[in-house]
């Protein structure tokens, strides 16, 4: 609940695959140290349509899949996708793109800079508020699984 209807979202796996490798608990700072092996891959998205505002996500990743990787827009050092399930520290991040916004829905809920602005900072404004305007998008939620 607490998702707005009629606005898009994607749903991102950040994979680190040497948790014990990061500086003080795993953290976007983490994403660049080639110790830590991490990722980031496109796991799931969709426009809310519900008028309560649940999104319902689904997403499965298996070991040694690299689809979906964004690891090159995030220039990130030796990704691998998920190496070891078991092992892994593993964030899930919900991402707003915004209002849908007709002729670039399948962007919106397929890619991380689906309708949000294409020069620096790219919109990548972490955790914070849910955009409410077309071309605003953010990082809002994220949940930690523990290896």
């Amino acid at each position: 609940d607490g998702l707005i209807p009629g606005h898009a979202y994607t749903l991102w796996w950040i994979i680190f695959n040497n948790p014990e490798e990061c500086f003080e608990g795993c953290n976007d700072t983490d994403l660049w140290d080639s110790a830590v092996q991490a990722d980031a891959l496109y796991a799931s998205g969709h426009v809310v349509a519900s008028a309560n505002g649940t999104g319902n996500f689904s997403a499965h990743l298996n070991e040694g899949d690299r689809s979906g990787s964004i690891a090159d827009l995030f220039f990130l050092p030796d990704p691998q996708g998920l190496v070891d399930a078991q092992e892994a520290e593993i964030h899930m991040v919900l991402r707003s793109h915004g209002p849908a916004v007709p002729g670039i829905v399948n962007e919106q809920i397929g890619s991380y800079l689906g309708g949000c602005p294409t020069t620096l900072p790219y919109g990548f404004a972490p955790f914070t508020e849910v955009p409410m305007n077309v071309g605003e998008c953010a990082d809002i939620i994220a949940a930690v699984h523990m290896p």
